[in-house]
C-alpha cells in the first residue's frame, strides 16, 4: 500500500510538467554567475574587464564589465546553455584574452585570475578598438518618452512573459518589480 502512495505521488508530482499539452516543460532556471576578476601574480583586482558569457558553441549569451571593484553579476538563462557549459571570456588592456570552461548547473561564484601579457600585444588602442565593437556595437537603445510610460503604467494593457522562466505579468506589475525589460517578450493578443 504504502509503495503505491509513493508512486501516485510521483506521478501527480511529475503531471504538471505534462498538463494539457502532453509537451514535457521546457522553461529555464535563471542562474546567477558572480566573481571577482584579479592579476594572477599580484592577486591586485582588475576593474572594467570585458566579460563574455557564451555557450558551447561559441554563440555570444551576454557581454558586460566588472565594476571598478573588478566584481562582475549577471544572471544567465539555462535554455541559453548548451550540456550546461558556459565559456566565460575575459579581455583587459595588457593581459592575455583568456577563455575560461566552467559546467554551471546553479547559481555559481567564480573568481577569474588573469594572466599580464608581457609582449604587451593587446594594447591600450587595441583594447579601446575590441570594447567599442564589443560593448557598443550593437545599437542604440530606445529613448525613453515619460509620457508615453506614464499613460502605459496607468493603462495596464500589456502582458509580458519571462523568456526563459515562461513567467507572465502585466506592464505594471513588471514597472512595479523593477523588472529588466529585455528579459521579457510582449504577448501579442
Amino acid at each position: 500500500m504504502r509503495t503505491h502512495l509513493i508512486i501516485i505521488i510521483v506521478l501527480i508530482l511529475n503531471l504538471h510538467s505534462f498538463a494539457q499539452t502532453n509537451k514535457k516543460n521546457d522553461n529555464g532556471k535563471f542562474y546567477t554567475i558572480k566573481g571577482l576578476i584579479t592579476d594572477k601574480n599580484s592577486k591586485d583586482t582588475l576593474h572594467l574587464v570585458i566579460v563574455e558569457f557564451m555557450n558551447k558553441e561559441n554563440k555570444l549569451i551576454k557581454a558586460m564589465r566588472s565594476d571598478f571593484d573588478g566584481i562582475y553579476y549577471s544572471s544567465i538563462c539555462s535554455k541559453e546553455l548548451i550540456d550546461d557549459s558556459l565559456l566565460i571570456k575575459t579581455t583587459n588592456a595588457f593581459y592575455k584574452q583568456e577563455v575560461f570552461n566552467y559546467k554551471i548547473v546553479s547559481d555559481t561564484i567564480i573568481n577569474i585570475n588573469m594572466d599580464s601579457d608581457s609582449n604587451k600585444t593587446f594594447s591600450k588602442e587595441k583594447f579601446e578598438e575590441y570594447n567599442r565593437l564589443r560593448m557598443y556595437g550593437r545599437g542604440c537603445g530606445l529613448v525613453d518618452d515619460d509620457e508615453y510610460d506614464e499613460l502605459e503604467y496607468q493603462r495596464n494593457l500589456k502582458t509580458y512573459k519571462h523568456y526563459c522562466t515562461g513567467q507572465i505579468k502585466k506592464y505594471r506589475s513588471l514597472i512595479d518589480d523593477n523588472a529588466i525589460f529585455s528579459e521579457w517578450i510582449l504577448i501579442e493578443k
